[in-house]
């Protein structure tokens, strides 16, 4: 499974392997 950043437990933006390229989950 491909771990984003809202699933991970770790803060900061986390590339999402799921999405194209240039889509990054970065949470504040």
């Amino acid at each position: 499974a491909l771990i984003t950043g809202v699933e991970s437990s770790n803060p900061g933006p986390r590339v999402d392997l799921a999405l194209p390229p240039g889509r990054r989950d970065r949470r504040p």
